[in-house]
């Protein structure tokens, strides 16, 4: 049995968006809502809007 370290990193989701930094999901948030990802080759004009969830 070989010997493998493991790190273990703490992972935070928002929506699509993963990453172990939330200022990175803060980050990709807005530009994401801005529009600012390179758009996907023949769908140009689709876009997703970033979810909206009432509160409670």
């Amino acid at each position: 049995m070989s010997n493998i370290n493991l790190i273990i990193e703490e992972r935070f989701i928002d929506w699509n968006f993963v990453a172990s930094d939330k200022a990175l999901i803060a980050a990709a948030k807005q530009k994401w809502i801005a529009q600012q990802f390179e758009k996907i080759k023949g769908e140009e004009t689709e876009f997703v809007p970033y979810p909206t969830f009432p509160k409670k």
